[in-house]
């Protein structure tokens, strides 16, 4: 069991979709995460995500856990909350 820890899925931790802020000078985009799946990114002039296919929306994103567990368990992820932000199916 204990060589299988580093195995384990973490559950998604948040009630709904959370941004990872990433910015630099003159620019900022958000990049959307919802029970570990990439949604797409949100810049400061588009703050809808553009359609996707309803399929695309659901299920667990193995690729984009492995992207982002590390930096989260470390802290080093600029997490926001998204309230509201229309996650539209294609």
């Amino acid at each position: 069991m204990q060589a299988l820890e580093d195995l384990r899925i973490l559950p998604w931790p948040y009630a709904g979709p959370m941004g990872i802020v990433e910015q630099g000078e003159g620019w900022q985009q958000v990049h959307v995460i919802d029970h570990w799946r990439y949604l797409g990114s949100l810049d400061r002039d588009h703050r809808q995500l553009p359609a996707r296919p309803a399929a695309s929306l659901k299920g667990f994103d193995l690729d984009s856990y492995k992207l982002v567990i590390q930096p989260y368990l470390l802290g080093q992820l600029d997490l926001r909350p998204l309230p509201g932000l229309p996650l539209s199916a294609g």
